[in-house]
């Protein structure tokens, strides 16, 4: 398990052995569910089953004063076109506060599995929020950005 603390802030990546024990934690699965919706082609059961089975990677970001979670997210290592982490579903709120903070706790975890990049889809915005970022096209039509580590 990772641990980044900054600003109150504490991102973790979620241990296999707790992950279920995680979902049941208030708020946790709304973001799920939440960020699934957003990401309009998740299939719950396989979100799901891809987490129990380690298939991919379940990480939150908590303010140390507060009992439910600010954002959570899934990653997933693929071997595609290179090997690289994808964040596949992400949802959270002031995003301005753990962005950066998960993003760096997510690229460490990139290195440490010998991925050459970090990848994920979504809006140009977040070209602002993540300028380390740069976009690499469209695909199913929404932009994709990529950090080289």
């Amino acid at each position: 398990m990772q641990l980044t603390t900054q600003y109150r802030l504490i991102v973790r990546q979620v241990a296999l052995a707790n992950v279920v024990r995680m979902l049941r934690v208030p708020g946790v699965a709304d973001l799920l569910v939440r960020g699934a919706a957003a990401a309009e082609e998740t299939d719950m059961r396989v979100l799901l089953a891809d987490l129990i089975t380690g298939a991919s990677q379940l990480w939150t970001a908590w303010a140390s004063d507060s009992r439910s979670p600010m954002a959570v997210c899934l990653t997933h290592i693929s071997d595609s076109d290179g090997r690289f982490v994808c964040v596949s579903m992400l949802a959270g709120k002031d995003v301005r506060r753990w962005a950066r903070v998960l993003e760096a706790a997510i690229a460490e975890f990139a290195r440490t599995e010998n991925c050459q990049s970090v990848r994920f889809a979504g809006k140009r915005g977040w070209l602002r929020i993540l300028p380390t970022y740069k976009f690499i096209g469209i695909e199913r039509g929404h932009s994709v950005f990529e950090r080289m580590l």
